[in-house]
């Protein structure tokens, strides 16, 4: 039989046994690229090679999400008066269950605890027990609600663990999801057919745009500027260091050749329980691109976290792509950063801006800002 390989398709013979394995050990990806202002969806990838594998991951597929699911948690805190700069101690928390459940108490990928983070820290470096104390603190409903506001369809439990990404959804929905939040909270259904002429060019048929506000404005870049400390990297002032799950894509490490992405940019990492998924989003004010890893059978898994993780699978494909994305010019991709919506003023600063700031008003010169010199 001739089987696909990632070199190449290879003439071989296989044993029913060797067979099975053959199919177990591959692993598979999909990705999506969705324009936020439009809904136009620019790039479908469904698997490693349509040819063998006539099956799409990226709407036909659904799998944990993991941790790309968390900004739909830190949104509702948001959304329900939390501030960005709110301080919580990284302690591991237990949510009572129902009947004779067990209670649900989740560690931190890392098993590191102690320090006190700001939300925006926790998100920038996924630590599951910020995520366990926010949806203990609001509840699964709201987090539900406000994930089909922005476009997710699937059906999510309203179990604590979806703090974690713990619901199976496609790749599909949530990219679109996220490409909501980068586009003021408006959601917009991605369509791939823009119009359709007939053979004198006129115009026969173009979709009626669905769309809705599923999330103000103000929430909705605040999430997304908190997201690019995932790329940036969020600084700890406890620490002072600045970590983010996703940082190697600004690095120039020589032996990889998907890093060194200087733009604006938003992410999130993703690995789901076992290491059987791995995930990354990537956010720009022009694209927002979803890209997962893992085998069909989400039985298969890495034995570690650290070749498992999403950082290590997904976020190399989404650096080799937007790297060859900007290297094309005729794709005119502009570098611009996310628009900060008007009124919002010293609310759309990060942490360390917020607390230098502080110093220099109070604690050091006196000399202070004004709103018209910070965001010049």
């Amino acid at each position: 039989m001739r089987v696909f390989t990632h070199l190449g398709a290879k003439d071989t013979v296989l044993s029913p046994l060797d067979s099975i394995l053959y199919h177990k050990s591959l692993l598979h990806a999909g990705l999506m690229s969705i324009e936020p202002g439009t809904g136009h969806i620019k790039a479908w990838v469904g698997g490693v090679d349509y040819r063998f594998f006539q099956y799409d991951n990226v709407s036909q597929s659904k799998r944990q999400v993991g941790s790309i699911f968390k900004p739909f948690v830190y949104a509702t805190a948001l959304r329900y008066g939390m501030d960005r700069c709110a301080e919580l101690p990284n302690q591991r928390i237990c949510v009572e269950m129902p009947g004779d459940q067990p209670d649900w108490c989740p560690d931190n990928s890392d098993f590191e605890y102690g320090e006190v983070v700001t939300l925006e820290y926790a998100l920038a470096n996924s630590m599951n027990t910020i995520s366990a104390k926010l949806i203990k603190e609001f509840g699964p409903e709201r987090v539900i609600q406000l994930a089909h506001a922005l476009g997710i369809e699937s059906e999510i439990p309203a179990v604590p663990s979806i703090a974690l990404g713990a619901s199976q959804l496609t790749l599909k929905e949530i990219t679109s999801a996220n490409a909501a939040l980068v586009n003021g909270g408006v959601y917009i259904k991605p369509t791939i057919v823009t119009r359709i002429e007939d053979k004198y060019g006129n115009v026969i048929w173009s979709p009626e745009p669905e769309l809705r506000q599923g999330l103000d404005k103000r929430t909705a870049y605040t999430i997304v500027d908190m997201m690019k400390g995932v790329v940036d990297g969020a600084y700890n002032p406890k620490t002072e260091e600045r970590k983010g799950t996703g940082v190697r894509l600004r690095m120039d490490v020589e032996r990889r050749k998907y890093d060194n992405i200087k733009v604006p940019m938003a992410g999130k990492t993703g690995t789901t329980q076992g290491h059987s998924d791995g995930w990354f989003m990537g956010l720009t004010p022009e694209l927002v691109t979803g890209v997962w890893v893992g085998a069909q059978d989400p039985a298969v898994r890495f034995s570690t976290i650290r070749n498992g993780q999403g950082a290590n699978t997904a976020l190399p494909i989404y650096g080799f792509y937007m790297n060859a994305a900007y290297a094309d010019e005729t794709l005119d991709l502009s570098q611009a950063d996310f628009v900060r919506p008007e009124g919002m003023g010293l609310d759309s600063l990060n942490c360390r801006q917020l607390m230098e700031l502080n110093q220099a008003t109070f604690g050091g010169s006196g000399a202070g800002f004004d709103d018209d010199d910070l965001f010049q």
